[in-house]
């Protein structure tokens, strides 16, 4: 007598997983009236439900705004500068503003507003509006005196960013996405045609980008599949407008970790004003830029 134990086979099949089970009997068709019975679960794939909460088309209240200011509570914290001693092509690098202090933390002295928090939903909302067609879909990404420009953005899944170098010296850009292709290219001198990237899904985190041949060098990108994120400005403020009326949870995010969430209720034709205060103690506690490990010699594509 021949037993077999169960055997399970799972297929995708149109967005679902499909587990079945072979029950077999004690005995099998040469052995003694054995029985086959299938038995079929359905199980949604992984993710389905989120992109489906998404991209359904939902009937919504209304659409409000959100207008808001990220602040700063105590004093500025003091940090010191990303690097010590000499720096590499002086001549081109913004040496006062690299060596003096660390360039990622900017604070208004006057309003205590946070500059470059990324205020943000993790994932599309039910009701979400799209980005409006024949909007111009691009950005461009740009390294000046050794500084990567902008330091934060947040940018559209299908948007193409043009990576350039204004710079007279050779940079690279390496980009460490998660969800995406990772990128890592050489770009010439004076390099202003550049190359192009696109962000074909979206983050749940903002993506670290380096250049390997200046180790302070460092940006954020936050690519989204909805228009519902923002970046603040001098002063700490931000706006998200055309939010469905009902309950948000936002992220808020700087430079390497979440700092809190911040959940606002926007009613219909309605601005809601936030204020969204951050401790100087978190902001204090930026993780270092670490130094990079690889360097890229080759310029081919």
């Amino acid at each position: 007598m021949l037993l077999r134990l169960s055997r399970t086979t799972t297929g995708l099949i149109a967005g679902a997983a499909v587990t079945l089970t072979l029950a077999v009997g004690c005995t099998l068709e040469f052995g003694g009236g054995a029985s086959v019975v299938p038995a079929v679960e359905i199980l949604r794939a992984e993710g389905t439900e989120e992109e489906a909460a998404g991209d359904a088309t939902v009937e919504v209240a209304g659409y409000g705004n959100l207008n808001g200011r990220v602040v700063l509570e105590g004093a500025i914290p003091s940090l010191p500068p990303l690097v010590s001693g000499s720096l590499k092509d002086p001549n081109v690098c913004q040496v006062g503003v690299i060596l003096e202090k660390d360039y990622r933390l900017v604070v208004d002295e006057a309003s205590g507003g946070v500059k470059n928090v990324f205020v943000y939903l993790a994932r599309k909302p039910p009701g979400a509006k799209s980005a409006e067609a024949g909007e111009d879909q691009s950005m461009v990404f740009d390294q000046k005196n050794c500084v990567f420009l902008p330091h934060a953005s947040v940018v559209q899944t299908g948007e193409t960013v043009q990576l350039v170098n204004s710079d007279p010296i050779a940079h690279n850009v390496n980009l460490k996405a998660k969800s995406n292709e990772p990128f890592n290219s050489v770009l010439k001198v004076s390099d202003t045609v550049g190359v192009p990237y696109t962000y074909q899904r979206s983050e749940r985190e903002p993506v670290r980008i380096v250049c390997d041949f200046h180790s302070w060098m460092l940006a954020w990108q936050l690519p989204l599949d909805h228009p519902y994120g923002a970046v603040t400005n001098e002063d700490g403020s931000f706006s998200i407008p055309d939010l469905p009326a009902g309950e948000h949870e936002f992220q808020v995010w700087h430079e390497g970790r979440k700092l809190l969430e911040h959940t606002v209720t926007i009613a219909p034709d309605e601005t809601v004003e936030e204020t969204i205060s951050v401790s100087a103690a978190s902001l204090a506690a930026i993780p270092p830029n670490p130094r990079p490990r690889t360097v890229v010699l080759s310029t081919r594509p």
